[in-house]
């Protein structure tokens, strides 16, 4: 009970309060009861969360809220037709069974109304199952057509019922006898209200108020006669009959509400939920519109008689009023996220259709001073943060192993000698060198003082006779044995000549590999040797995989000028002003005369003007 009260104070401080954060509810669960467990226990030892303690990270998955444009609300509406006499033309009366479905709260996708109103729909279901049951037999249809109607919009001063009943045609909306509203019928014990705007000795005030009563003293219950005048010059509609007697139409509402509700109050709060309503209770208010709704349609007015008693054919269906009012509890119903193909829509349409006729659905736009936006639900993900110390310990420890891994793969690929590389697809292999240790990466790989005039023939041919006589003694069989096979001065002497041309031809070659495609000259001159002294010779040409990355500039041409000083270009300026002056000069002479050359320079006399 404190927990419904709370959960009403919070829905109302919800409703009336500016907030400038969103809020979330989350449903009870393992994982949040541990959190808030853990979450207490360090608050009762004075340990709040730090970066050294660690502590709960909550983030919520959910994308900007967009305004709903046109929000709409959907009315549905069944007809079980009456039983006309021979010869009768007129009209027959109409009696209304309406009950508003839909709901409103702070929390729209937890605003399920089990009680407001989901009881009432429930209620009305019901009703239209026991007389669809009547109906169909010919010999047990009324005289009167009964019109059944969930209206939406209820919330939001009956704005539903309002264009439904608009809606009707002029002659339907005149045959109502009455109409009857259920609202909120779930949750009372001894006695039920029934609410109505018409004076209460209004005669169809009576017979439905004497109605009620006869059938609820039987049940063994009470009823109780509210009456609430309606303001005309006050747009606020408390009651969804008031709908009705605004265009002059009698109706009651019957709910077990005391007073009124504010607007938006009793709507479906999160408060409002499945635990707080009792099926016996709707169950009692079912047999209380049926039977009274039959005794009026047969004429049984005044008699103790039940048409609908328990253990009969037409009693109340226990189990169908608890499916229906699981399944209400179970979805939120706020008008403006209801499409006309929402599921629990086609379920009402269906449902109606199964014991009515000429089921319709309705659709109107929503006028009001709401704005609604599209995000009712997120998804909630708590994190359970560890502290700094963890994560420098874990950084520590990943950092080492990083550390290790790479000198390991350093150490383990890292290949120094061209013979490791035999060595990894175990073939016996060794490396004939100067050097004393191996160089490192990209060192000793031809370095711009690694020149001709550092490199000595004799130290060449010295190696090739070392390598020579080894494979020589090797292949004939000459170990250990002083034999020179390739002695000085013999015709296996090793030619210095060939050894000068080649080294002389290499020291003069850049050869850096992804510079040199598969036709370069020193490629086929390598490959023209190795055909003149032997056999199957072959070129295989390979990507080079790598770190590195090569671009293709590697040459550049060099212009030297060399710049004259300013004197020298002031002297031929003068030199050639010169020789301008004088050609000037002889061919005027020649052409004109000296006379003609002396004139051009010779200022001419001032004239003075006679004034007349």
């Amino acid at each position: 009970m404190f927990k419904s009260t709370l959960f009403l104070f919070l829905h109302i401080l919800l409703m009336v309060l500016f907030l400038q954060f969103p809020v979330y509810f989350a449903f009870e669960n393992e994982e949040t009861d541990a959190m808030l467990a853990d979450v207490k226990k360090n608050d009762a030892l004075g340990q709040q969360a730090t970066a050294t303690t660690g502590g709960y990270k909550l983030v919520i998955s959910v994308s900007e809220p967009r305004k709903i444009a046109s929000p709409t609300i959907t009315n549905i509406q069944g007809w079980l037709p009456g039983s006309r006499a021979e010869g009768d033309s007129n009209q027959l009366p109409t009696i209304a069974i309406v009950a508003s479905y839909d709901t409103f709260g702070a929390a729209p996708a937890l605003s399920v109304g089990s009680d407001s109103n989901g009881s009432g729909v429930v209620a009305l279901l019901e009703v239209a199952r026991l007389f669809s049951t009547l109906y169909s037999n010919p010999k047990t249809r009324g005289r009167y057509n009964l019109l059944f109607a969930l209206t939406s919009g209820g919330p939001y001063n009956y704005e539903g019922t309002q264009k439904w009943l608009k809606s009707l045609d002029q002659r339907m909306r005149e045959s109502i006898d009455y109409a009857i509203c259920l609202n909120s019928v779930g949750s009372w014990d001894n006695e039920l209200l029934v609410h109505v705007s018409k004076p209460p000795d209004n005669a169809y005030i009576k017979q439905i108020f004497e109605g009620f009563s006869n059938v609820a003293e039987d049940l063994g219950f009470q009823v109780a006669l509210k009456h609430k005048k309606i303001n005309i010059s006050n747009s606020r509609v408390a009651w969804e009959h008031e709908q009705f007697s605004r265009l002059r139409v009698t109706a009651a509402t019957v709910s077990e509400l005391l007073t009124p509700p504010e607007l938006l109050e009793s709507a479906g709060s999160l408060s409002d939920t499945r635990q707080h309503v009792n099926e016996d209770s709707i169950i009692k208010g079912v047999k209380l519109v049926a039977e009274s709704l039959a005794r009026h349609i047969y004429g049984h007015q005044g008699k103790d008689i039940q048409i609908f008693a328990d253990n009969s054919s037409l009693a109340v269906n226990r189990f169908y009023v608890k499916s229906w009012l699981d399944g209400l509890s179970q979805t939120p119903r706020v008008a403006p996220f209801l499409s006309k193909n929402e599921p629990l829509i086609m379920a009402l349409k269906k449902e109606l259709e199964d014991y009515t006729a000429e089921v319709s659905i309705q659709q109107e736009s929503l006028d009001g001073i709401f704005t609604f936006y599209d995000s009712t639900k997120a998804s909630l993900n708590i994190y359970q943060v560890a502290s700094v110390t963890f994560d420098l310990l874990l950084l520590l420890v990943l950092g080492s192993y990083l550390i290790m891994l790479f000198s390991f793969l350093v150490i383990t690929t890292r290949v120094a000698w061209e013979h490791e590389q035999f060595s990894r697809l175990r073939v016996t292999a060794a490396t004939l060198s100067e050097l004393p240790t191996p160089p490192e990466l990209l060192e000793s790989a031809g370095s711009l003082s690694d020149t001709r005039q550092l490199v000595h023939d004799d130290a060449i041919i010295k190696g090739v006779k070392l390598v020579a006589e080894s494979l020589a003694r090797h292949i004939y069989g000459h170990q250990r044995k002083d034999i020179k096979i390739f002695a000085d001065d013999s015709s296996l002497a090793v030619n210095p000549f060939n050894v000068r041309s080649w080294l002389d031809l290499l020291s003069q070659t850049p050869r850096v590999a992804p510079f040199l495609s598969k036709s370069e000259p020193l490629i086929m001159a390598l490959k023209k040797e190795l055909e003149d002294y032997t056999a199957e010779v072959s070129v295989q040409h390979e990507s080079l995989d790598g770190i590195f990355t090569f671009y293709d500039s590697t040459k550049a041409s060099l212009n030297i000028y060399q710049v004259a000083s300013v004197t020298f270009d002031l002297l031929l300026l003068l030199v050639l002003g010169s020789y301008l002056i004088v050609l000037f000069s002889f061919l005027v002479i020649t052409t004109r005369g000296v006379d003609d050359l002396i004139s051009l320079f010779r200022r001419p006399p001032s004239r003075k003007v006679k004034m007349v």
